[in-house]
């Protein structure tokens, strides 16, 4: 198998044990000869976008009512719960980069961290992030970005077209915790709401 470094400087990062920024002060400096770095084990970062992939990745903007990634990966991130998202910036909201001894090991940890990342509040593209990563393609390390046209992601989402004044979407059995207060307060689209019960 060949080996190859990413262009994403955490990726890269973690697979060398290099700090790309500092090689790069040290070298403008004139305090670095630069070399090539030894490459050890699988890397894998996914971008976590505010945006629905269930509307062609339109952005989303609003306040973020949960932002729990998981500690034992490497997160880059401005997010937090409360963070307002708004829509005159880039939407991506945190990288999550994983790192583990080869690329099946790398795959898992990365489905691992997903399954615990939360992000509520507004639309993102976790569910979708969780979806590719555990893709029979990616496992294999075939896809390109041409795939992703025609990935078919499952949404759990329900799209109201034409509400009217007096329609109300929530979900059953609720949040729970939160007394008599009605309308539960964490906002329309986290990954409790419009869920549809079978059975």
């Amino acid at each position: 198998m060949n080996t190859r470094l990413q262009v994403e400087h955490g990726v890269t990062e973690q697979v060398t044990g290099v700090d790309l920024v500092e090689w790069m002060v040290r070298q403008a400096a004139g305090e670095l000869e630069l070399k090539r770095p030894a490459i050890s084990g699988a890397s894998i970062q996914v971008r976590v976008y505010a945006e629905d992939p269930g509307q062609n990745c339109r952005p989303s903007f609003g306040r973020l009512t949960e932002a729990n990634f998981p500690p034992d990966v490497r997160v880059e991130t401005w997010v937090e719960r409360g963070s307002e998202v708004t829509p005159f910036y880039d939407p991506m909201i945190a990288k999550v980069i994983v790192t583990a001894e080869n690329r099946p090991a790398a795959i898992a940890k990365m489905q691992a961290a997903l399954a615990e990342t939360r992000v509520a509040g507004i639309a993102t593209n976790v569910e979708y992030l969780r979806q590719v990563v555990g893709s029979a393609v990616f496992a294999e390390g075939l896809m390109t970005t041409g795939d992703l046209n025609t990935f078919n992601s499952l949404s759990k989402a329900v799209d109201v077209l034409d509400g009217g004044t007096q329609t109300t979407v929530q979900d059953y059995p609720g949040r729970l915790g939160y007394g008599t207060v009605g309308v539960p307060p964490s906002g329309p689209i986290d990954s409790l709401a419009f869920r549809l019960l079978i059975g």
